[in-house]
């Protein structure tokens, strides 16, 4: 699969539920879910080891090429932040404020 294509699955999975913004397992894995079912294949019938040989063979992404593309859109992106990375960004800027570091 290629970068953009994936870039492009990963943006609009963020942006349209919330809960994968903080959760890379359930992010990842219903991309995987989605991307099977395009192929045809049902997750709920597939054999384990069968899923592991698309992971390991590259016919579907591995879950840190998931996550670093779900960081990068993050960043870009403010709109696909989730609660936790909201609160977050809140404290270190409050931290750079507090010890004199404002940002400009």
């Amino acid at each position: 699969m290629e970068k953009t294509e994936l870039t492009k699955l990963v943006k609009e999975l963020l942006r349209n539920n919330e809960d994968y913004r903080d959760n890379y397992e359930s992010l990842a894995s219903n991309l995987w879910g989605e991307l099977l079912s395009k192929k045809g294949y049902d997750m709920k019938l597939l054999p384990s080891i069968d899923f592991l040989s698309f992971i390991s063979s590259g016919k579907l992404p591995k879950f840190d090429s998931i996550t670093r593309i779900s960081r990068m859109i993050q960043m870009k992106d403010p709109e696909t932040f989730g609660g936790k990375r909201r609160l977050n960004k809140f404290k270190q800027q409050k931290a750079k404020k507090d010890l004199g570091y404002e940002s400009k």
